[in-house]
């Protein structure tokens, strides 16, 4: 049993307590989305990287980077909400030929 560890690098990572045989997901702060691992593994599926500028928090599925949570991701969907009520509002009127 492993115990848990701090990695230091471009992102910070905190490492999780390795209880049984395998490789474990990581936790990951940082300011740029990890594309691989700090040892430069492949990430795996369970990786958690927290944007530590956003505030917004993704999971990595195996393929991509989903959002799961964070204070950031209230603000990204009030300024999406906010650009589709003006764009209702202020509708682009097509040009007469």
């Amino acid at each position: 049993m492993s115990t848990p560890g701090i990695v230091s690098g471009r992102n910070l990572v905190i490492a999780s307590v390795q209880t049984s045989a395998g490789v474990q997901p990581l936790f990951f702060i940082g300011n740029e989305i990890p594309m691989y691992r700090p040892n430069g593994g492949d990430l795996i599926e369970g990786d958690i990287y927290y944007d530590s500028v956003s505030e917004i928090m993704y999971l990595w599925t195996g393929a991509t980077w989903a959002i799961t949570g964070g204070p950031g991701v209230f603000d990204d969907i009030l300024l999406r909400l906010e650009t589709i009520e003006r764009s209702l509002n202020n509708p682009v009127q097509e040009e007469e030929e």
